[in-house]
């Protein structure tokens, strides 16, 4: 895939994961909070993606200066409590992660085979 097609595809995959994480908030949320959905899922989603076995205040402190590195916005300056975070995943629906999983399939399938990420 050239190098254009594919930097549309993840402009795409980041509006595809905004938007899915923005309409799983009300279901889950009964007043708006620091930890939402999206931070949820990509806090979930890190330790998957690695090799190293950590708690929740080592991950979240990871995850802030991750975030930190790439000018990517988080919604306080610090990060959140442990606490604060398990007791949001509780509530969070698993359903978010299915939908993410079938609107990414849905969104790569015109593009033919599986993205190798080895390529990119």
């Amino acid at each position: 895939m050239p190098h254009e097609e594919m930097s549309v595809f993840w402009t795409k995959v980041g509006e595809l994961f905004e938007r899915t994480c923005q309409s799983t908030d009300p279901v889950w949320q009964k007043r708006r909070r620091v930890v939402d959905t999206r931070l949820l899922v990509v806090f979930i989603l890190k330790p998957v993606l690695s090799r190293y076995r950590q708690g929740y205040g080592s991950s979240l402190g990871a995850l802030w200066e991750a975030c930190a590195d790439k000018g990517i916005t988080l919604p306080l300056t610090d990060a959140v409590a442990a606490s604060s975070l398990s007791e949001a995943r509780q509530k969070l629906p698993e359903t978010v992660f299915k939908t993410l999983n079938d609107e990414l399939i849905s969104l790569w399938h015109p593009h033919g085979d599986t993205p190798s990420l080895a390529a990119w």
